[in-house]
């Protein structure tokens, strides 16, 4: 996808203080697939190999059991917006979009924050 500007219509504070972060290649230990917000699917709960756990799109995983390998570099930090923010938006992925702030700050934040 090419990025796209979006502006923030509704608040959002991260509440990730230390998310899972996971290379291309690595092994996870892959748990439950979330079950929350119907926005929000296939998302798969892991461990890397430092004891981190987070959510991660199960479309970057190659699943066998409860084992998953990445199959591109991951990070689940989510980053805190305002209204009226304006962000880029790099990916969008089970009802969250890859964003960049002013500044070069990047994360998660849900689509329904957003406006394009």
């Amino acid at each position: 996808m090419a990025p796209l500007k979006c502006e923030v219509i509704e608040d959002f504070h991260s509440t990730n203080e230390e998310p899972i972060f996971i290379k291309k290649g690595e092994a996870v230990l892959v748990g439950n697939e979330y079950s929350g917000n119907p926005d929000w699917k296939n998302w798969r709960w892991c461990e890397n190999k430092t004891g981190k756990r987070g959510w991660v799109p199960e479309q970057l995983l190659s699943i066998t059991g409860n084992t998953g390998t990445a199959q591109t570099d991951y990070s689940a930090k989510e980053l805190s917006v305002l209204v009226g923010d304006e962000l880029v938006v790099y990916r969008k992925l089970n009802g969250w979009a890859w964003c960049e702030k002013m500044f070069g700050e990047f994360g998660w934040v849900p689509l329904r924050h957003l406006r394009y």
